[in-house]
């Protein structure tokens, strides 16, 4: 999320390399001109979803997450 009080020419050129960050890294970008009102936004790019490798996945979960998290995450699959 991005919070552009007032488009300004110098905040549209800041605002076109935010825009181009986020294609690169594949990540979604909300502008906001009221930063206290959520419902006033601007969904100006989408991210890209990447299915992880299920191996790579468990191997995460197994090696990272304490026993507890992996507690609340077998709840949430049920």
């Amino acid at each position: 999320m991005f919070h552009v009080p007032a488009m300004t020419e110098e905040r549209e050129g800041i605002l076109d390399r935010v825009v181009s960050e986020a294609l690169r890294f594949e990540v979604g970008l909300i502008i906001s001109g009221a930063a206290d009102d959520f419902s006033i936004r601007n969904f100006r790019v989408d991210p890209v979803r990447h299915e992880p490798d299920p191996a790579l996945l468990e191997k995460f979960i197994a090696t990272r997450l304490s026993d507890k998290a992996k507690a609340m995450l077998a709840c949430w699959q049920k």
